[in-house]
């Protein structure tokens, strides 16, 4: 099969459909299928291997009259560009489906209300209606969808992960080490409410027995000046230390206990489904779409989104850890076996087999 990824993603910033891509795309070629991608940013060094640069709409025609795919999958849903190129496609009979990463939903709609109001009616809505399916990260993504005229055209497919040999733990301070890694958004990730918390949980005698790392970049100017000024307020046991990427993102993992990410809404983190296949046991909102792998695996908690719940579960966590560490590290192992990037490739290639007609593989 020919199947082309087009996408929006610089190499330099931290951005969840480039780590979905990076994985998926390799595990895809592995099954034995054509597969490229283009990209609307132009970057010095590709991000993923035959990544293609392109830079409007005659790029566009160029390559796919060059390639002539089975299938497009947009990997945007409010792109005025990709909109475009898709009548396009309808023109030469070349189907396409498309994966907004969360953006369909109730939470995500908020973010910009008016600009996607008029979007939805401009075009949004003609562009999801004319694609051969939706792709959802999960169940609860496609249920909450707010365009409630497609969901039945929905398939779900799950991010991934990769498993990890090299997960024994190192602490030698004896605290237990929350750890956040994700971009610094702070309506998104809940860091309003993350910090209130840990500094309440801090008076009542938590910053004795627990310690906070912070690991991200925030790409909006506010947002760099609000976490700044969270940071330097915080107690002594919450530290920040930037992006992370590569070993240096690893070697994060492996010194921390627990990851922390109290989002107020999401696709399907992938923070989180690596720090499974690290066998950390996770703190989460039910926002995160993974509180159903959390609770069913036994490999985390839960909290609501409020500070007093955040900070409520914190405590909880720390207790619960000290009691059954092992435990929860196998669980969080296990669990992570469900988002194995070459069992979500198979799945993928599948799906759009099913979409397109074709005999199952």
């Amino acid at each position: 099969m020919k199947i082309v990824h087009i996408a929006s993603y610089k190499d330099e910033f931290f951005n969840g459909i480039k780590s979905v891509l990076v994985d998926l795309v390799p595990s895809q070629r592995a099954l034995g299928h054509e597969i490229w991608v283009l990209n609307h940013e132009k970057n010095e060094v590709p991000v993923i291997e035959g990544e293609q640069y392109v830079g409007g709409q005659k790029d566009l025609k160029k390559w796919i009259k060059q390639i002539n795919p089975d299938i497009v999958i947009f990997h945007s849903l409010y792109g005025l560009g990709d909109v475009f190129f898709s009548y396009h496609l309808r023109r030469m009979k070349i189907p396409y489906m498309v994966e907004p990463h969360g953006g369909t939903s109730l939470e995500n709609s908020k973010k910009s209300r008016i600009k996607k109001k008029i979007a939805n009616v401009l075009y949004a809505n003609s562009f999801i209606k004319h694609a051969q399916s939706i792709i959802y990260l999960n169940q609860k993504e496609k249920e909450e969808c707010v365009f409630s005229n497609i969901r039945r055209c929905g398939i779900v497919i799950p991010n991934g992960t990769h498993l990890h040999s090299n997960c024994s733990r190192n602490n030698s301070k004896g605290k237990v080490r929350f750890i956040f890694i994700a971009r610094i958004d702070i309506n998104q990730k809940g860091l309003d409410l993350l910090f209130p918390a840990i500094e309440e949980a801090n008076t009542k005698g938590l910053i004795s027995e627990a310690e906070f790392h912070f690991y991200g970049k925030a790409r909006q100017p506010q947002w760099k000046k609000e976490f700044e000024l969270y940071i330097s307020n915080a107690s002594p046991n919450v530290q920040y230390h930037g992006a992370v990427d590569g070993d240096d993102k690893e070697r994060a993992y492996l010194n921390s206990d627990i990851f922390i990410l109290p989002s107020r809404y999401e696709g399907m983190p992938m923070a989180v489904l690596e720090a499974l296949s690290y066998g950390i046991p996770c703190l989460l909102t039910e926002q995160t779409n993974l509180a159903d792998v959390i609770i069913g695996n036994d490999c985390g908690w839960i909290a609501e989104t409020t500070v007093e719940s955040i900070c409520g579960k914190i405590f909880d966590a720390v207790n619960d850890y000290k009691l059954r560490h092992e435990a929860l590290h196998i669980n969080a192992l296990n669990a992570a076996k469900l988002f194995d990037w070459e069992s979500i490739a198979q799945q993928s290639i599948q799906a759009y087999s099913c979409c397109l007609g074709y005999p199952s593989i």
